[in-house]
């Protein structure tokens, strides 16, 4: 039998099955389908239910951990101090450490000693410019868990400080200039000036007065030392370092065989009473004046103030190359008899101005001539010694004396002597100079100075 036949059989035999044999068939595939579709049904709920519980779970903890995280407040158990500021804001943080931890600057101290002088001064942390950096601490404390981009760390972190706890400190500050001032207060209680003797002379006597030492505080030492026990944080003592201080003059400075180391008279007219007045007020004011070692006198100071309330009157004066009244005319014949009886003494004159026109009680370049502010005759004492200047009006002449101790050797002369140097129609200029011998021989040729007067 060919295939072909064969197919033609089967066939027959196939269009051959019952009607029952169909609706089998039919139920079998039917269950079968619908077996898949359940089960696959089944597999979608499973899947779905799976997701929705993930996805109710990462919605709980991403609840749980924003609960945690999204706070304005300090995470909990972070210490400043060891002061707990978990829970707490910025604000109330920064009040909390305040209150607490700052009793530290106004309880302990440092203690300012010196008990040579029974002396003690105690200053607080605080007065000593100590302070803590509570903001930044506070700041630091409030970025603990904020700092990473990632919020599952920063939970992980924060939920892991709940054991383990995270401690910070508050920076000391320090204001060293604080400490320089209450250094100064120690200076200022403890620091006394020397007081040098003082050689007095007042009616025709001589008193030397005492003398004392003075203390001053070594005020850098002293307050490096505190700086350096601050940072320890406990009170401490610091030996105050002060230093004994010399009076500049005692009595055995002065304590010599006072002379006459220069002496220079002026003659005076008659007939002007108002002049010789004026003489008179400026001698009395000159009188007994004292020079002390490197000190400068000025004779405008001396005899200011130029009023009638001072007893000066209205007399003769240059002013401006012209002789006018003026009150206190007169009073550089004063001046000039000082200058001169000072260029014996050998003492430094500092300032000295020669008249605008010559006058007739002195020769060219010996006056000295004074006006207010502007000129002035003024002194300084080269000696060591103290001097003492002696002035009045002595048979018709202002006489002026230095009392001092003649540094120089005995055998020391000297011979002054004017020269002129230039003369214009309308002005003459004349040098003076010193001549300086040592037992008879010429040693030095001084020029003292140059002074150019109008002739016109």
């Amino acid at each position: 039998m060919s295939r072909l036949e064969e197919n033609i059989q089967t066939g027959s035999g196939r269009r051959g099955l019952t009607n029952s044999q169909k609706k089998r068939r039919g139920t079998v595939i039917i269950c079968t389908v619908s077996l898949v579709l359940l089960a696959l049904l089944i597999a979608v709920f499973i899947i779905l239910r799976d997701e929705l519980a993930e996805r109710m779970a990462a919605e709980r903890e991403e609840a749980e951990i924003k609960a945690v995280l999204d706070v304005d407040t300090i995470y909990s158990n972070v210490y400043i101090n060891d002061i707990n500021v978990g829970g707490l804001t910025k604000e109330q943080a920064l009040e909390t450490v305040m209150s607490k931890v700052s009793t530290t600057l106004t309880e302990r101290m440092i203690t300012f000693r010196c008990d040579n002088f029974g002396y003690s001064r105690d200053f607080t942390f605080a007065e000593l410019g100590v302070s803590y950096d509570f903001e930044s601490a506070v700041e630091e404390a409030y970025e603990f868990g904020r700092e990473n981009a990632d919020i599952k760390q920063r939970y992980a972190e924060v939920m892991e400080n709940k054991d383990r706890g995270k401690y910070l400190d508050a920076e000391w500050l320090f204001d060293n200039t604080k400490v320089d001032d209450c250094v100064q207060l120690v200076c200022d209680d403890l620091d006394k000036d020397p007081v040098n003797s003082e050689y007095i002379y007042e009616n025709g006597s001589i008193t030397i007065t005492d003398s004392s030492s003075g203390w001053k505080v070594d005020k850098d030492r002293t307050a490096e030392m505190a700086k350096e026990l601050l940072p320890i944080k406990r009170s401490a003592d610091v030996m105050i370092v002060i230093e004994q201080i010399a009076p500049e003059f005692t009595k055995a400075d002065f304590e010599f065989t006072s002379s006459t180391i220069g002496t220079y008279s002026s003659t005076y007219g008659t007939g002007n009473d108002d002049r010789i007045t004026n003489l008179s007020v400026a001698a009395s004011k000159l009188n007994e004046q004292v020079i002390m070692p490197g000190e400068t006198f000025s004779t405008n100071e001396c005899f200011s103030p130029y009023d009638e309330a001072s007893g000066y009157k209205y007399a003769g004066a240059y002013v401006n190359g012209e002789l006018v009244e003026d009150i206190g005319g007169g009073v550089c014949q004063v001046s000039s008899a000082l200058y001169n009886a000072a260029l014996l003494a050998e003492l430094e004159i500092t300032e000295r101005y020669n008249h605008s026109k010559k006058v007739g009680y002195m020769d060219y370049a010996y006056d000295a001539t004074l006006a207010g502010d502007v000129k002035d005759l003024k002194i300084t004492n080269n000696t060591g010694y103290p001097v003492v200047i002696k002035a009045g009006l002595e048979n018709g002449a202002v006489a002026v004396s230095i009392i001092g101790y003649e540094i120089h050797d005995s055998g020391r002369t000297l011979e002054f002597y004017n020269q002129k140097t230039n003369e214009t129609d309308s002005t003459v200029t004349y040098e003076l100079y010193k001549k300086v011998y040592e037992n008879g021989s010429l040693v030095e040729t001084v020029k003292i100075n140059k002074s150019t007067y109008n002739t016109k």
